[in-house]
């Protein structure tokens, strides 16, 4: 969603919510990935976890591909059914960021998140619509708590599409706010482990990014766990998700 979330989000100028000086500057845009798991599936009932094990950084493992079931995308949007998620990162754009829920979706589905990753600290603004999700503002040097769900930055009519509505397997869309990213859903897997823990029904959406890609791994009300870069053939796991805490009330 910039440094997570701009590796995330830039396409959710993601997971755009990972990168983040004095003054404030307003930036559409931006990239996003990580997440978590136990040899156990993880009831995706929508619950306090600790997904941290020892095994971590373990190897991903994958069951059959599932294309036939339909998937509601509000279970899979990333940011929007706990007030806290922890991702932990390998360092090349992160160690550790914190997610909060700052204000609730209003009546319009719109709400905002901070992302603090250090000293650093950087707010967006999103918005659930039948459509998909969208980031509408991405605000750096956050320093002061306020609702800019409906400042000017947010309301101007630019925005970045994070996830789609169809979710289905070939599903491609455009991500950024010049919609300079091209993203696919490109698996649907019954079963996804890393780390130790089990998903279900997870979803794999693919970004080319020059040579490469980044490859952003989505579970059922757990939003977005895990985020990997490839080059050359090779994956690497660089932000996972970890914990979440508090569910927001719908």
């Amino acid at each position: 969603m910039k440094t997570i979330v701009k590796y995330l989000l830039v396409g959710l100028c993601l997971l755009t919510l990972f990168s983040l000086s004095s003054t404030r500057t307003v930036v559409h845009g931006q990239d996003w990935s990580q997440e978590t798991e136990s040899s156990e599936s993880l009831d995706s009932s929508v619950e306090e976890s600790d997904l941290t094990t020892e095994d971590s950084k373990d190897e991903t493992t994958t069951a059959s591909t599932n294309t036939a079931i339909s998937l509601d995308f509000r279970r899979y949007m990333p940011f929007a059914k706990f007030v806290n998620y922890q991702y932990q990162g390998d360092g090349s754009v992160f160690e550790v960021q914190d997610i909060i829920m700052e204000y609730m979706p209003d009546n319009q589905g719109t709400f905002q998140i901070t992302a603090f990753t250090g000293d650093s600290a950087t707010a967006y603004v999103y918005q659930i619509r039948d459509n998909g999700l969208f980031e509408l503002a991405c605000f750096e040097n956050y320093n002061v708590v306020e609702d800019l769900r409906y400042s000017p930055e947010a309301t101007d009519g630019a925005e970045s599409l994070i996830l789609p509505s169809n979710l289905a397997v070939g599903t491609s869309y455009q991500s950024g706010y010049n919609n300079e990213n091209k993203r696919t859903v490109s698996d649907l897997f019954n079963q996804f482990s890393f780390g130790g823990y089990t998903f279900e029904n997870v979803i794999k959406v693919v970004e080319a990014q020059g040579s490469g890609q980044f490859n952003y791994y989505f579970a059922p009300d757990y939003g977005l766990i895990l985020v990997e870069r490839v080059n050359n053939n090779n994956a690497q796991q660089i932000i996972q998700l970890i914990s979440t805490q508090g569910n927001v009330i719908e």
